[in-house]
Formats: structure tokens, C-alpha cells, sequence
């Protein structure tokens, strides 16, 4: 700490905020990270139901993961840091299907109107750009009309509530790991090959990597508040002034060297000083946000399946 607070001020105790923090301090800097919840991790958290540790959602660590990122996490967890094995289903026309893909089972259980599509498609597709920059275009151009009809786009329209047609490209380009019939192929061999079809995942849940990081990150020197969440951000000076609505008594503002933010830039928008212009603060009150609800049914018994997940794209 200096006389006027940390070198470094970390908005939001997720996963970027956590690893900042701790690299940050491992570096020498002194860090104070501040979160608005009760506990770090943000959707990456953790918590329990009936006894049970669950998330917010499905979450799996893939092991394409930047080797750097890995190695921390290795680091950190130790053998806690479990190797699985994928095997989710996805409902289509009434029948099961192995996913990711396999292609004995693609041969046994893929319906035959739709296979007989996608593999018309896969022949005679890949050869034109899009007809526009849409979600829809991009998977019609690349997987073809019947991939697109039968699981992209109405999945699409299910998550985020919007025609797959009036979705960016730029979704289909981060979103879909495989744009072409050449990319599923690589993947039908990738997923036959010992590791193929691996991910990683902690033992005591995925809110056990935020933890890690959590308790890494105060190990190393820094400090994290929780249950304070930031009410301003004074930048009218050369010192930026961080004011905070802690329920504890450290409730005096921060005047930190530098503040780096993880929080959803509309939310820092919102108490900045000075305040952007009024076109952006025009275009931030235009954003519209999707929220989910999840439902954890709880079974008495050991198991309830063997797939790891279930995807069913139909709107029904």
C-alpha cells in the first residue's frame, strides 16, 4: 500500500479479476480486489444444493485452454484438477445422438432424412461466402441448411431469444468450434483418438478454481473486500478516487494508481466521473440482457444418468 491507498485497484473477484490480482501480487504490486457479492467467482461460483456442490450452469475447462492459464491452474490445484470424459446426447427428430459426434454411432442413431441432408450438404457446401454477416448464414454457408435447420437455429433462438438471422456472424465465428463439414470430420477423428473427447474439471466443483486463485491471489499479498460493491470512480484528478458501498466499517474511498475493471462496462459507465458522452451512454441503455433460469432437481438416488448433458434444440 502506498499513502494513498493500492497500486492496484481490481473491480470484480471472477476468474480475470482473481488471476489479475494474483499475478499482480506475485509481481510485487499491492492489490486490493473489490467485489460486490459474498464470495468470489461470479458465474464461475460454486454453491450447494442438498449437499450437493453445483454451478451456475455446465462448465468444463477444455484442455485447448492457453497453456499459460493451464499451468496455473495445475499449479494450484494440483491432482484436484480431474481428467473427464465427455459424453452428452442431443435429441434430433426423436432419436439420440453421441455428442461430441462419433461416427458409429452417427452410422446407428442419426435419422436418415437428416443424414441423407447433411451429407448432401457436406458434398456441395463450403463453396460460396455467406449471403450475409448472420449467425444463420455463417452456419448455412459452412455446415449447410439441414445442421442449420435442425439444431443451430432453433437452439439459437432458444439461448438468446432472437432469430439465428438476426444474430451477428460474430457469434457463429466464437461460438461454433466447427464451421465446415472438413471441421466436423477433424473432430470424428480427434474424438476416436485416446483424449479425444477429454476435458478437465475440479474435484470439488468448477467454483474450486476461483477459490484456488482467491487464496493464491491473498497469499501472494493481496487484499480482497467482499460485500463491496463500487458506488463511484471519481476520474477528475490524477489519482483515481474508487468510492465503495461496504457494509463494513472500511467504507473511506480509495485512491489507487490505477483501476482495472472486470464489471460489465455499462455497470462502470454508470458510476464514472466524469460520465462517457451522452451517444454512449445512449447505446450502453440500449443493451438488452438474456438471463436464464437454472432448476436443480434433486433425485434420491446415486445416479440419475450417465451423460454428462443433454441438448435438445427443438422449441418444443
Amino acid at each position: 500500500m502506498t499513502a494513498n491507498g493500492p497500486e492496484i485497484a481490481i473491480i470484480g473477484a471472477g476468474p480475470a479479476g482473481l488471476s489479475a490480482a494474483l499475478n499482480a501480487a506475485r509481481a510485487g504490486h499491492s492489490v486490493v480486489v473489490l467485489e460486490a457479492e459474498e464470495g468470489v467467482g461470479g458465474m464461475s461460483a460454486s454453491f450447494v444444493v442438498a449437499g450437493q456442490r453445483v454451478d451456475f450452469g455446465s462448465h468444463r475447462l477444455h484442455r485447448a485452454t492457453d497453456p499459460t492459464h493451464l499451468g496455473l491452474l495445475r499449479e494450484l490445484l494440483g491432482d484436484d484438477l480431474q481428467t473427464r470424459t465427455r459424453n452428452g446426447r442431443i435429441r434430433l427428430d426423436r432419436s439420440w445422438v453421441a455428442f461430441p459426434l462419433r461416427p458409429v454411432d452417427m452410422l446407428r442413431h442419426l435419422p436418415k432424412k437428416f443424414a441423407a441432408r447433411a451429407a448432401f450438404d457436406a458434398v456441395t457446401g463450403g463453396l460460396g461466402r455467406p449471403s450475409a454477416d448472420t449467425f444463420a448464414a455463417q452456419i448455412r454457408a459452412g455446415l449447410g441448411p439441414a445442421v442449420a435447420q435442425a439444431f443451430y437455429e432453433p437452439y439459437a433462438l432458444k439461448l438468446w431469444g432472437t432469430p439465428a438471422s438476426a444474430l451477428d456472424g460474430e457469434l457463429a465465428r466464437r461460438r461454433v468450434s466447427a464451421g465446415s463439414a472438413r471441421d466436423v470430420l477433424a473432430k470424428l477423428v480427434k474424438g476416436t483418438q485416446p483424449g479425444g473427447r477429454e476435458f478437465l474439471y475440479p474435484r470439488l466443483s468448477y467454483g474450486q478454481i476461483c477459490e484456488s486463485l482467491a487464496n493464491a491471489a491473498v497469499d501472494a499479498g493481496a487484499e480482497i473486500r467482499l460485500s463491496t460493491p463500487v458506488t463511484g470512480l471519481d476520474l477528475r484528478t490524477d489519482r483515481t478516487e474508487v468510492r465503495t458501498g461496504a457494509a463494513s466499517s472500511a467504507t473511506e474511498p480509495l485512491s489507487p494508481g490505477m483501476v482495472w475493471s472486470t464489471a460489465p462496462v455499462g455497470v462502470i459507465a454508470q458510476v464514472t466521473e466524469p460520465g462517457p458522452p451522452p451517444e454512449v451512454t445512449q447505446a450502453l441503455a440500449q443493451l438488452r440482457y438474456r438471463a436464464m433460469v437454472l432448476v436443480y432437481l434433486v433425485c434420491d438416488q446415486d445416479r440419475y444418468t450417465p451423460f454428462d448433458a443433454h441438448y435438445f434444440p427443438g422449441l418444443d
